[in-house]
């Protein structure tokens, strides 16, 4: 199958696989990662490295020729002392996978050289001289072109200048392994320390290295050395990466054909980015129809328009979140519950609030406030219901303050009373943070105690340029500097929290930002801010009314969850599928450079499955072609329980095939195909059930399958798969009792077995498979 072919045929699941990224930080700002397209680009280049994306030439001179001119060129090199004497690290190693006769894996030492870079000292920067590229100078798309240093050239800094195509390479940071192509040298450039220069040898094609560079055999190794060792890269490790290494023309029509593929990923990146962005409109713009509403009528003429088409509107976790966000403010506007007359106006819940104030002020208990400018019409963004009033932020109770206790005085940490700081603003409510302070603290600090039922805030941080995080406090505690805390009554603690997160927009607007990217959120804005509130009976209907939609709304978000975890691992299983089936381009002398086992545990290893390859038994009469499918097929059905009542007892594999004696497949006839597309997908569904599945090297095989033509909605798929595991009690599988499962599977006559042991699949199994 062309990668072409690949493409088209799976465009919906590459289009439709999509995953939201969260900064850190409750209810921050969130992104769209387009999934589908990122594998489909990982697929396009694994292939084209495997030898897999374009047919080989016989005629192409073999790599190994390209490695002894380098070798060649190296030795003139060093006889002219333009380099050190070649000392490789490693010339032993393990072929990570197949690749075609006239390709050789090679180390990166065999075919660059290296730079470490020179330590320039920041204070001898000058405005006129040479540019320097440090890491946070370049990243995959290019040169930065702010926050430019410079240095004054000398002789001696010759070896650390930068040259067309060469490669870059962060080693140390929160981007270690970040690379980048010099396609275009637009002046001389230096190398600072702790960014790798790698420069090619001839016959190597620059770009081909650059997308070597993104594959998981480079990242895998990235990621180890950066885990080990602190966000840090050695040169040794970069020196040591494996390369798959085409013949020199083979190269230059790999990169040809990876461009043409990833401009084609390009227009599909945009296409689905137009339509994302289209959806998020609309929704938008339908759910500004609710809370723009001038009456009752109107509302329901809205909302009637919306219902009509919800679960198309609906359908992804963005609009999920749109409409909690709608829910909220119709629930502030007093648009989400009836008004009953008989309530006690909200004027009086004010009064009482007022007269509180003013008796603590009279005890000494808080100081008088300056008095807050009355509320404008202006201010009032909405026409509230008769029996509602307005108030400041600021009106509601009095304010305190935080701060942070000496750490140098240890006596002073490690007590019984919370010490609330951003970092621990992850709920909406409050009783326990990561650090807590002793009595001690409190006595001889400024410190302030914050009572229970109180509104915290965060009022400085980075969060405050996409979120306002809040939370009412269910225990007496303490606040750090970058927090408020506003002691209230009178309102509903859960009430006020609703308000706050309403508003949590139009607070956003209020902050101020640094030049250098500090948020804060200025008083004076904050506690001017303008707060329709309900009767209290009225407050308590709204958050009763509320406390049902948001049930509803959860398990909306928790399907829309499954179905596109669900969607991701089916684009997962594609693209290992696809990797795994799509054959080596016809050629003269392509063939595979493995014996049979390291073949076998080739195979079983890139289908990404964790349970550990141990060895293999292949009946004589089965070919080692046909046995190399049916490794793929089982490969993928890999499933794990923990131990107890829901839990599988584990089978090492190598157990599991010498008990059986035998290969279970699946007859072509039937057209069930795509059984590592099952395990992704059956593992997901078993998961989001709740059921603890994993994939590991103890576990048991449950050899199940679908036919193409199959497509059902999650939930059918989940109530069926829970039916069979039920029926066939795959929830307690172990080695004794799978050939009770299969005989399960003979007596319904699902399966039948031959006389040389092998199990066969029925036509009778597909048509229970399409009846569930």
């Amino acid at each position: 199958m062309s990668v072409e072919s690949i493409i088209t045929e799976n465009l919906d699941v590459w289009t439709s696989a999509i995953k939201t990224k969260s900064i850190s930080g409750r209810e921050s700002s969130k992104k769209l990662e387009l999934y589908g397209i990122k594998k489909l680009r990982e697929l396009i280049i694994e292939l084209a490295v495997r030898g897999k994306l374009l047919p080989q030439d016989s005629t192409d001179e073999p790599a190994r020729v390209v490695l002894e001119n380098i070798e060649a060129e190296r030795a003139l090199l060093g006889q002219n002392k333009r380099v050190k004497n070649f000392k490789p690290i490693n010339k032993e190693f393990t072929q990570p996978h197949a690749i075609p006769m006239n390709w050789e894996f090679v180390q990166l030492e065999q075919i660059a050289l290296f730079t470490g870079g020179f330590a320039f000292k920041s204070a001898q920067y000058v405005e006129e001289g040479t540019r320097v590229i440090r890491i946070s100078d370049f990243d995959e798309r290019g040169l930065k072109m702010e926050n430019i240093v410079r240095y004054q050239y000398e002789p001696k800094l010759e070896s650390f200048l930068l040259a067309k195509d060469d490669l870059l390479m962060a080693m140390t940071g929160g981007t270690v392994g970040k690379s980048l192509l010099l396609e275009k040298l637009p002046e001389p450039l230096l190398v600072n320390q702790r960014v790798a220069g790698i420069r090619l040898f001839s016959g190597i094609e620059p770009k081909y290295i650059k997308y070597v560079l993104q594959t998981k055999l480079i990242q895998n190794v990235i990621s180890e050395a950066k885990n080990s060792t602190n966000d840090n890269i050695s040169m040794g490790d970069i020196r040591g990466f494996l390369i798959p290494l085409p013949p020199m023309k083979h190269q230059r029509l790999l990169v040809l054909k990876i461009d043409e593929l990833m401009t084609l990923c390009d227009q599909l990146e945009s296409q689905t980015e137009a339509s994302i962005e289209a959806h998020q409109t609309l929704v938008k713009s339908l759910l500004e129809t609710l809370t723009n509403a001038k009456d009752a009528d109107e509302l329901n003429e809205s909302w009637k328009r919306i219902s009509e088409h919800f679960d198309v509107l609906f359908s992804t976790e963005d609009s999920i979140d749109q409409l909690k966000q709608t829910i909220l403010q119709l629930a502030v506007m007093g648009k989400l519950v009836k008004q009953d007359p008989n309530d006690e106006p909200a004027s009086k819940l004010l009064e009482r609030i007022a007269a509180e104030k003013e008796q603590l002020i009279k005890d000494k208990k808080i100081k008088k406030q300056k008095p807050l400018a009355p509320i404008t019409e202006a201010e009032r963004w909405f026409s509230s219901p008769d029996s509602w009033s307005w108030i400041r932020l600021g009106e509601l109770g009095y304010i305190l303050g935080g701060g942070t206790p000496s750490k140098a005085k240890k006596e002073f940490w490690g007590g019984d009373v919370p010490w609330v700081s951003p970092k621990d603003m992850k709920l909406d409510f409050i009783e326990s943070a990561l650090d807590s302070v002793t009595d001690e603290a409190i006595n001889n600090t400024s410190a302030s105690i914050i009572p229970v039922g109180s509104l915290l805030m965060v009022v400085r941080g980075m969060i405050l340029a996409h979120s306002f995080p809040v939370a009412i406090s269910k225990k007496a505690l303490i606040i750090n500097q970058d927090m408020k805390a506003l002691v209230f009554s009178q309102v509903l603690p859960e009430y006020l929290l609703l308000i706050m997160k309403a508003f949590k927009g139009m607070i956003v607007d209020l902050v101020d930002r640094s030049s250098h990217g500090t948020c804060k959120l200025v008083s004076e804005k904050l506690f001017n801010i303008a707060l329709p509130i309900p009767p209290k009976n009225e407050q308590e209907r709204i958050l009763e009314k509320l406390s049902k939609l948001e049930k509803l709304q959860d398990a909306l978000a928790s399907k829309i969850a499954a179905r596109c975890l669900i969607e991701r691992n089916i684009c997962d299983a594609i693209a290992i599928d696809n990797q795994c089936r799509t054959s080596l381009p016809p050629s003269d002398n392509s063939k595979y450079k493995l014996s049979e086992d390291e073949l076998l545990k080739s195979v079983w290893d890139s289908l990404g499955s964790k349970s550990k390859y141990v060895g293999y038994i292949r009946p004589k009469n089965i070919p080692l072609d046909n046995y190399l499918g049916m490794v793929k097929k089982s490969a993928g059905l890999t499933v794990l329980g923990r131990d107890g009542d829901k839990g599988v007892r584990y089978t090492k594999f190598s157990q599991l095939v010498t008990s059986l004696k035998s290969i279970i497949f699946v007859e072509d006839k039937l057209g069930l195909s795509g059984i590592p597309l099952l395990g992704s997908l059956l593992t997901s569904i078993l998961n989001s059930f709740g059921f603890e599945v994993k994939l590991d090297q103890k576990a048991a095989i449950v050899l199940l399958c679908f036919p193409p033509s199959l497509k059902r909605t999650a939930q059918e798929l989940l109530d069926g798969v829970v039916e069979k595991c039920k029926q066939y009690k795959l929830q307690t599988i172990d080695e004794q009792e799978l050939g009770g499962i299969l005989n399960h599977f003979y007596d319904d006559g699902l399966m039948t077995k031959h006389s040389n042991g092998v199990w066969v699949l029925k036509e009778k199994f597909k048509h229970e498979i399409e009846h569930w």
